[in-house]
């Protein structure tokens, strides 16, 4: 069961400080299911599904680029998704030493 600590992580990641969108309930349940940083690339992936129809305006000699409010959640979503890769894989640490094997080539 996720604790509260683990849910405002999530909150932290994700700027998600109320529970107007995301529940304690349903972020508890994505952290149990997915760990801290795999929760956020969740939270992150559904903010760009949310963003997805939002395009660039140029009117009255002003320009907003909303656009790239989409690309910026998903690399946010990238991110955290590494993360929790990182996390569920870590590399093994040898003894320090480099080994070097020779190519065979044929």
């Amino acid at each position: 069961m996720a604790s509260s600590s683990e849910i405002a992580e999530v909150r932290k990641n994700t700027s998600e400080a109320t529970q107007t969108t995301w529940t304690d309930a349903v972020l508890g349940t994505y952290i149990d299911t997915f760990g801290v940083a795999g929760a956020s690339a969740k939270v992150w992936e559904q903010k760009a599904a949310e963003m997805a129809e939002l395009v660039n305006v140029t009117e009255a000699g002003a320009s907003h680029s909303f656009s790239n409010a989409y690309k910026q959640a998903l690399e946010m979503a990238k991110y955290w998704s590494d993360k929790q890769f990182e996390i569920d894989n870590p590399v093994p640490v040898g003894d320090g030493r480099v080994r070097v094997k020779v190519i065979d080539r044929q």
